[in-house]
C-alpha cells in the first residue's frame, strides 16, 4: 500500500515501506531538492533498526516534553 503524504507530512519511503512516524509538536521547515520550502509536522521514514531508533529517541522526546511543560519563571515586578 502506497502512502500519499498529506499537507504537513514528509514521507521518506524505502521500497514503498514506511516504518517510523515522528509527530512533531510544532511545524519545522523542510526544503526540497529544488529549494521549495514546506512546513512539516509529521515525518515518516524507514530505519534499518526501528526498535533501536525508537529506544534512542524516547528519552530525548521525554526530555523535551518535560522542558516544555515546566512553568516559566515570573519576570518580577517592573522597575
Amino acid at each position: 500500500m502506497t502512502h500519499t503524504p498529506a499537507d504537513g507530512e514528509l514521507a521518506l519511503p524505502v521500497g514503498s515501506q514506511t516504518t517510523v512516524t515522528l509527530q512533531l509538536a510544532e511545524p519545522v521547515a523542510h526544503f526540497t531538492f529544488f529549494g521549495r520550502r514546506r512546513e512539516v509536522r509529521t515525518v515518516r521514514f524507514h530505519a534499518d533498526d526501528a526498535d533501536a531508533l525508537v529506544t534512542t529517541l524516547r528519552p530525548l522526546v521525554e526530555e523535551v516534553r518535560r522542558a516544555r511543560t515546566v512553568p516559566s519563571t515570573s519576570p518580577g515586578p517592573p522597575e
